[in-house]
């Protein structure tokens, strides 16, 4: 979990004094908390329920006078994201996102660092602005660096249906089903999906996502992979939360 370039005293000054949304015995006492489990004082906030981390980052936003976005990934232009290299964007939690009149727009942890800025606009040769965002969406938006994830998964099942074996020692895992899991579970995240739905029929298999409340369909999976789907389903985790992925994973056996 990667924290924000900001003081606890900085935070208090925000929230105790200027906004006046928590009382000062509880933002001590959460920073306490903080400081006995080390980790950031920003995310023990939200937590905690004292104060929802979207809140507490459009206020710091205002206060350092830069902007702020909550990254989606309709939002991050393939133009944008070439300028500046992956491995420069991960080891930064940054994310070029777009590209207006020679500006680069770009969502980081740490919106205030003028070193990082001056490194982007050397690299990119664009005047940088800059963009604070949460540390989740900007890390889901690396897996933008792959190409486009949606096409990517289409060709995925194109290629295992290809391979697909009727062979197979029994109780072993395919390895066809096995290698589409990291795709589904990569455009889950990025599309910020709370639940992946894989529903069985006779004929093919239907991937659903939730995504905003809605259930939106993806993917379909030919029936000759239903068997191994199965078997690989059943090693998935059961997930708790929907900041770094998808919060369920559901599939039904099929019949």
């Amino acid at each position: 979990m990667t924290g924000m370039e900001v003081t606890a005293e900085e935070l208090k000054s925000l929230l105790v004094d200027q906004l006046e949304v928590i009382e000062e015995a509880a933002f001590e006492k959460v920073r306490a908390m903080a400081n006995r489990l080390r980790v950031p004082i920003e995310y023990t906030l939200a937590e905690r329920g004292q104060v929802p981390l979207g809140f507490l980052l459009q206020q710091l936003a205002q206060a350092w006078d830069v902007g702020f976005i909550d990254l989606k990934i309709n939002d991050v232009n393939s133009e944008a994201l070439r300028l500046v290299p992956e491995k420069y964007a991960r080891a930064h939690t940054l994310i070029p996102f777009a590209l207006k009149e020679r500006r680069l727009h770009v969502a980081m942890c740490h919106p205030r660092d003028r070193r990082v800025i001056a490194d982007i606009e050397q690299l990119a040769g664009r005047q940088v602005i800059p963009y604070l965002a949460p540390d989740g969406a900007i890390r889901r938006a690396h897996l933008l660096y792959k190409g486009d994830l949606r096409d990517m998964l289409e060709r995925s099942v194109a290629n295992e249906t290809s391979t697909v074996t009727t062979q197979r020692r029994p109780g072993a895992e395919d390895p066809t089903a096995g290698d589409l899991v990291t795709p589904i579970l990569e455009y889950a995240a990025v599309s910020r999906a709370s639940d992946i739905h894989i529903e069985p029929y006779e004929l093919e298999a239907i991937i659903r996502y939730r995504i905003d409340g809605t259930l939106q369909e993806v993917l379909s999976l030919p029936s000759t992979m239903l068997p191994p789907w199965w078997h690989v389903s059943k090693s998935w985790p059961a997930c708790g939360s929907t900041k770094d992925g998808p919060r369920r994973m559901g599939v039904s056996r099929p019949t």
